[in-house]
Parts: structure tokens; C-alpha cells; sequence
């Protein structure tokens, strides 16, 4: 996931958040800490990563929050923060989550964004997979690897091989429009087709595999 430039957001909680965080750092990503405490080294927390949250800046990633520089953290500004991470990000990535989890509050107010959800699949016997499988089950994205991650986000990976896909004029004018991720009403006027031209094409493109549409906008799956 390194060479396609992402970077990671989490919480600097112990455990997979703070793995989370590491990696992208031993990966040369960049990668931001959303903190449900003040940024006062003295009442930042968790305390045991303090160091960490010093190694990620000095990555070149950030350390924020939006409580005052003194405020000690407390029950509800968990969740509160969980509102940040997912309003920073492109998608949100639940790895392990029993059911009641605050991976899970993250992944609600990623739904209400318009964000994309994956969730890692776990044994039915697991009770930190339950929140995860449920997830799934509502129709969170499985990730069984990276580049299912990439896949959904419309990113090529270097082992993708390049095919003859034999798009229809209409459908090119399309793709070479999808310059971003973009509305339909957005993609109508850039390109200057009508609703009655575009719709079926996109249906078509999407059916294909070659668009798609997720959380009010359209994007490319394959880079052209």
C-alpha cells in the first residue's frame, strides 16, 4: 500500500490502532493521530504512546485533536474523536471489532459521510470478529488483501495488466472525464451528454467493471 501513497488515520490507542500507526512509519507513509485527549505531552493519551506520537510527527505525519491543549481525556471523547477519523478519510478499515466496539461507532459515522466501509472477515466463533462479520453482512467492502482496498478506491495496481476493452466513443468520452470521483450532475455537465446518454453508459461500465458508483460518486476502477 506504500508506493500508491495513502495515509493512514487512527487513534493511538494500544493495540491495532497503534500497529496501524507503526507500520505506516516503518513504510515510509505518512499517517495522523486523532486523539480523544488534549496534545499536552503531560496529559496526552494513552500515555504509553507518547513516543509514538513524537515518531509520527517527525515522519512528517500529525498529532491532532480538537479538545483544549489541557483537556484529559474521558469517556465521551472517544467516540466524539471516532467522528474525525472518519470524516478525514476516504474509507474506513475495521479489523477486529466485537460488537460493541468503538471501531464500530467509526464505521457509523463513516456510513453517515458517505465513506467507504471494509471490514476484515473473522471466525464465527470469534468474539472479536463479530462486529466485523456484521459489518460485512450490512455490506461493508471484505478485505482480503490491499489490493481490495485499492480496487474499491478505483487505484491500478502495478499488477493489473493492461487489456483491450474495446469502450464505444460515448464511453470514452466518459472515462476521459472521470478525471476525479464526481456526481452524475457533475459528470452531465463536464461532459455535455444528456442524462438519456449517460445513465445506460454508466450502468453498462459499471456492470463491466470498469466504474464505479459509491457514496453519491462515480469513479474509474482501472487508471486509463
Amino acid at each position: 500500500m506504500a508506493e500508491y501513497e495513502m495515509v493512514v488515520v487512527s487513534g493511538l490507542a494500544i493495540g491495532i490502532d497503534a500497529v496501524a500507526h507503526k507500520t505506516a512509519i516503518a513504510n515510509k507513509m505518512k499517517t495522523i493521530a486523532v486523539l480523544g485527549s488534549g496534545i499536552n505531552g503531560e496529559i496526552l493519551y494513552p500515555r504509553q504512546n507518547l513516543r509514538l506520537s513524537e515518531e509520527i510527527v517527525e515522519a512528517g505525519g500529525c498529532v491532532i485533536s480538537e479538545y483544549p491543549f489541557k483537556m484529559k481525556a474521558a469517556l465521551h471523547t472517544f467516540p466524539q474523536r471516532n467522528r474525525i477519523i472518519a470524516g478525514l478519510s476516504r474509507g474506513v478499515f475495521v479489523i477486529e471489532a466485537p460488537q460493541k466496539s468503538g471501531a464500530l461507532i467509526t464505521a457509523n459515522f463513516a456510513v453517515d459521510y458517505n465513506r467507504d466501509v471494509f471490514a476484515l472477515p473473522g471466525s464465527i466463533f470469534s468474539e472479536n470478529s463479530a462486529g466485523t462479520n456484521n459489518l460485512i453482512k450490512a455490506g461493508a467492502i471484505p478485505v482480503f488483501s490491499g489490493a481490495d482496498i485499492l480496487e474499491a478506491f478505483g487505484i491500478q495496481t502495478k499488477e493489473d495488466k493492461k487489456e483491450n476493452l474495446n469502450l464505444s466513443s460515448l464511453e470514452e468520452k466518459i472515462i476521459s472525464c472521470l478525471t476525479e470521483p464526481m456526481t452524475r450532475d457533475d459528470l452531465i455537465r463536464k461532459s455535455g451528454l444528456l442524462p438519456k446518454e449517460i445513465n445506460p453508459a454508466l450502468s453498462i461500465l459499471e456492470i463491466r467493471g470498469i466504474i464505479k458508483e459509491s457514496g453519491g460518486e462515480i469513479y474509474p476502477v482501472r487508471k486509463f
